[in-house]
């Protein structure tokens, strides 16, 4: 069997993992991998394999090409992407933009 080495960048690890809400621990555990062999490669002293680098990728949510960029890329913030707008008590906007208030009704 052969144990190709994913050379994945060692910052974009670490904000894959970060960024997906886990600790070293319990990304580890779900990658099938010991803490200290994924902390060893988000410092970039070791490397995963391809396999363990398609299953983190998994883990994270991201594809794996990401894991290769040679920098995180920038994100929206989420709470951004999924705001509400306010509306006012008779069930119209509070600001200027078009219609449409997502408010209750009255």
């Amino acid at each position: 069997m052969s144990r190709e080495l994913a050379y994945a960048t060692p910052e974009v690890l670490q904000w894959a993992r970060v960024t997906a809400g886990l600790e070293m621990h319990e990304a580890a555990a779900r990658i099938g991998i010991r803490a200290y062999k994924l902390q060893m490669a988000e410092e970039g002293v070791e490397w995963l394999t391809l396999r363990q680098a398609e299953i983190a990728a998994d883990v994270y949510e991201r594809p794996l090409a990401v894991l290769f960029r040679e920098e995180p890329p920038e994100e929206e913030e989420v709470a951004a992407l999924f705001r509400r707008l306010r509306c006012n008590a008779s069930g119209g906007r509070t600001d200027s933009r078009p219609p449409g208030c997502w408010g209750r009704q009255r």
